[in-house]
């Protein structure tokens, strides 16, 4: 606790003044990071507006994950304070990962601590639960990672700046019916729970828009040869191809697509928001489509922490969760110092008005121009708002091929109803073509 480490550093300079490990006490609880711990108690119930309260798992299960959170929301602190000049403070409280624990920690850091906002908690369990304490209290909370889509229905003052797999399938499916205009769809999976689960949402979507599933070829996530599944989607002869997979497994699977000539648009999740995989890929990946789940931050946000953040310290999943908690504290603090707002109920409205709804917005192209991406000319770019705006006027009238437009524009040369059967490569059915049976 600071208080103690003051009153030892206060008994060392008293004794040992000269000395260098003195000297060094001293910048270690003055230095911009360390005071993000100090605690800074409500005086009276007054709410403190630098002071926002972070939740994490620093022990248990996640605690690697919650340290990494816990370090990059303590860079975030220092960028922002530099950036706006405010004394902006972190109170850090530990979960454990346990939702009582949370609700525990958040009362505490609501009623007693006086914090203006609330940050975490990492996984949606905590959330869950400081997200009911925060809204008992009117405090704002902002949750950078949880995965469960509909936290941010727990009160208006939640808030939820990453797009999770569902919430990303959906935005997928409107963008396939709604402005794509197309209707038969695959679904190339690996056979995981995961990939199921992922598999059924855009299923549910598809159909309630209209559209169809027309094949579900699924791998053995082990395998390397996706020649089976792959075949087994492109003789339904779809116009869409979902590919829920990692980026290692889309390092793999982007060439095999290329080579058998699918004749699909390929849809993927934000994780192949990557410009190392493209590195890994070269051309094959040219018109796959994702959502961008950092379209509420600054590109300047991303390169900030990419300089400060040391990639040795912890794993690739633990890096990506920092990232966002990087994003949502710096978003956080930013919206603190350029709306002025005074208290929770300022900051709330100006988070709404920062943030709007996490609910989908699908009324024409434009809602699609910021949060979705697309490979071209070996380049990650924005939605090509341009090309569907004609097609989605006119969909009261003719369906226009916009498909057709996409594959124009990238010089591929695919036809809009997709490959005939004589123009696929014949697959090699050599012994030693490294076949690999694949589950149904």
């Amino acid at each position: 606790e600071f208080p103690a480490a003051e009153q030892q550093v206060a008994e060392l300079e008293t004794s040992f003044a000269d000395d260098p490990w003195t000297r060094a006490a001293r910048e270690v609880l003055t230095s911009p990071v360390a005071s993000g711990f100090r605690r800074r108690p409500a005086v009276g119930g007054l709410v403190n507006p630098d002071l926002i309260g972070l939740l994490a798992s620093l022990t248990g299960r996640y605690a690697v994950l919650g340290n990494a959170c816990v370090d990059a929301s303590l860079l975030a602190l220092e960028a922002a304070r530099t950036e706006t000049g405010r004394d902006f403070a972190l109170q850090i409280e530990d979960t454990g990962g346990d939702p009582v624990t949370a609700a525990l920690a958040a009362r505490r850091l609501c009623a007693e601590d006086g914090s203006v906002a609330l940050m975490g908690a990492v996984a949606s369990s905590p959330t869950v639960a400081a997200a009911l304490v925060a809204t008992e209290w009117g405090v704002p909370l902002v949750s950078p990672t949880a995965t469960n889509d509909r936290v941010w229905e727990l009160g208006h003052g939640v808030f939820q700046t990453n797009l999770t797999d569902d919430y990303e399938i959906r935005l997928l499916s409107r963008l396939v019916t709604r402005i794509l205009l197309k209707q038969r769809c695959a679904i190339l999976r690996p056979k995981t729970p995961e990939g199921e689960r992922q598999a059924l949402v855009f299923t549910n979507e598809i159909e309630a828009q209209g559209g169809e599933i027309v094949c579900e070829a699924v791998f053995d996530p082990r395998t390397t040869d996706f020649r089976p599944a792959i075949l087994q989607a492109r003789e339904s002869r779809p116009e869409v191809v979902f590919v829920p997979v990692s980026r290692d497994q889309m390092a793999l699977v982007g060439p095999q697509l290329d080579f058998y000539r699918l004749g699909a648009l390929t849809l993927g999740l934000s994780n192949l928001d990557d410009t190392r995989l493209l590195e890994r890929t070269g051309t094959v990946l040219e018109g796959v489509v994702f959502p961008n789940d950092l379209v509420l931050f600054p590109t300047a946000w991303t390169a900030e922490f990419q300089a400060a953040w040391d990639q040795e310290q912890y794993p690739t999943e633990a890096t990506d969760l920092a990232l966002k908690f990087y994003q949502g504290t710096r978003m956080l603090l930013d919206t603190l110092a350029s709306s002025g707002a005074a208290n929770r109920a300022q900051l709330t409205r100006a988070l709404q008005g920062r943030l709007a709804s996490r609910d989908l917005e699908t009324e024409g192209p434009e809602s699609f121009a910021a949060a979705v991406q697309i490979v071209r000319a070996g380049n990650i770019v924005d939605f090509p708002l341009e090309i569907f705006t004609e097609s989605w006027a006119l969909t009261e009238g003719m369906r226009a091929d916009s498909l057709a437009a996409v594959v124009d524009s990238l010089g591929v040369g695919i036809p809009p109803g997709g490959l005939e059967p004589e123009d696929y490569p014949e697959p090699d059915n050599s012994p030693d073509n490294g076949d690999v049976s694949v589950p149904e």
